[in-house]
């Protein structure tokens, strides 16, 4: 009740709570500080990183004033609303042999070259993509497990692996990049 007051005497004076997945913080919480700052300079804002599945359910708590994800409706209490939308594409190091193609769907990925975040990017896509399992990559010299994209990011500059990235993302890169669409 009195967070409600407060709220409406003056919303400035109570703190906002917003998460982002791994994804996209590193390249939206400079835009956001700017924009709460410029608009409302008084309040509070608490931005953090999180998985999905965390923030619906802290959404879903009331623990959490927004979350920004990818469309994976896992709960009926949650609505979404778009904000964007953007292509994907397939991150590549230039020269690697898939850069010959003049354009690349999801199936071109090789699932023996193909990194993956294990919490995914929440696109239909996805589906599309080549199965992976435990011996998929088993013949690679070199296997690489991450939960950050910038960790994919650098080693593909250095190999012949390849990683799907947001078009948020492919701007701010080095790898040459096949755009999938989504």
């Amino acid at each position: 009740m009195l967070n409600d007051a407060q709220r409406i005497r003056d919303p400035e004076t109570v703190p906002l709570t917003v998460r982002m997945t791994p994804t996209l913080a590193p390249y939206l919480t400079g835009y956001f500080s700017e924009l709460f700052n410029s608009l409302l300079p008084r309040m509070r804002v608490a931005l953090a990183e999180d998985l999905p599945e965390n923030m619906l359910r802290m959404v879903d708590d009331h623990l959490l004033d927004m979350a920004l994800v990818a469309k994976i409706n896992s709960s009926a209490a949650l609505d979404f609303t778009s904000i964007w939308s953007e292509p994907l594409f397939l991150a590549l190091r230039k020269g690697q042999p898939l850069c010959t193609l003049s354009s690349t769907t999801p199936e071109d990925a090789p699932p023996y070259d193909l990194i993956r975040l294990p919490h995914g990017l929440g696109c239909e896509l996805e589906g599309r993509l080549p199965e992976q399992d435990g011996s998929t990559r088993i013949s690679k010299g070199f296997d690489l497990t991450a939960l950050r994209f910038e960790t994919i990011c650098r080693h593909i500059c250095h190999s012949d692996d390849c990683t799907i990235a947001r078009a948020l993302v492919a701007e701010k890169r080095e790898p040459k990049l096949g755009c999938f669409g989504c």
